[in-house]
């Protein structure tokens, strides 16, 4: 049985050698073993997440462009890539293509779920949400939570993830809401409400603050019925005070990038 020596500690009989198999040390040092492209230096071994016995993801890159990372170590048929799972009493090893895009490497580090969309939604706070289809939704999260966790752990953002179907009931939920707040204005209808939303503009505080050019440059309302918004938000605003201290319900605009469905190794 191979180990990894992890740390010595000095004692009063002498030296102890501590030894590992469940370090990110002991895998990197079976790839280098099983992979000459890394020893080589042609591959490397960016970061990687472990849950010892359970599931690793590993985050490679070539330094070649005539060498693909994740078939390096993967081996013909599998070969090299199954004696390290073999060590590891088949510990399972998801291969993720190196990506200098964040969004698509939160994408792949979800392997071997296939993500639909990711959103960022605090670049301060490294906060995304990650979007599959419903029937990716139980992988993508992973038993326990692991692969979710693995993948926050790769990727060094915390994550949540939504099933397209979720995401559907949310933004209508979120939708009939701004629906019911915009018709109570004065000069809204349902189709230039529906118009605000789709603009995201559902908060009325925020309308009675815009100008008749705002409004104008909206498909659908001309210079009279922006106007009239605009007054019945202000008249809606004095009669109502208390607006000012609900949540409002308003989608805040975020980056997304689809990701686009492609193979990646996963063992």
């Amino acid at each position: 049985m191979r180990a990894i020596i992890h740390r010595v500690d000095k004692e009063n009989k002498g030296l102890q050698i501590v030894l590992s198999r469940a370090s990110n040390g002991f895998l990197k040092a079976l790839f280098e073993a099983e992979v000459p492209e890394i020893s080589e230096k042609v591959i490397e071994i960016v970061d990687m997440a472990r849950d010892p016995g359970f599931r690793a993801k590993v985050l490679v890159r070539s330094n070649s462009p005539k060498v693909d990372p994740v078939g390096a170590c993967v081996g013909m048929r599998g070969s090299r890539i199954r004696v390290i799972m073999n060590e590891l009493s088949n510990e399972k090893i998801d291969l993720i293509p190196y990506i200098e895009d964040t969004l698509t490497m939160i994408a792949k580090s979800f392997s071997p779920a296939t993500v639909s969309s990711v959103k960022v939604l605090s670049k301060e706070h490294k906060k995304a949400q990650v979007i599959v289809a419903d029937d990716q939704l139980a992988m993508a999260i992973g038993r326990e939570g692991q692969n979710i966790r693995l993948a926050s752990r790769l990727t060094g953002w915390d994550l949540e993830v939504k099933s397209e179907g979720q995401r559907f009931e949310e933004t209508k939920r979120i939708n009939d809401l701004a629906m019911q707040d915009l018709l109570k204005i004065d000069g809204i209808g349902a189709k230039v409400a529906e118009t605000l939303i789709t603009m995201n503009v559902t908060d009325i505080r925020k309308l009675a603050g815009f100008t008749e050019e705002d409004l104008c440059s909206l498909e659908g309302i001309g210079e009279k019925t922006a106007q009239k918004i605009i007054a019945g938000a202000k008249k809606f605003l004095e009669e109502n005070p208390a607006y000012g201290q609900q949540p409002v319900v308003e989608v805040p605009k975020t980056e997304e990038v689809k990701n686009e469905p492609e193979e990646t190794e996963s063992k």
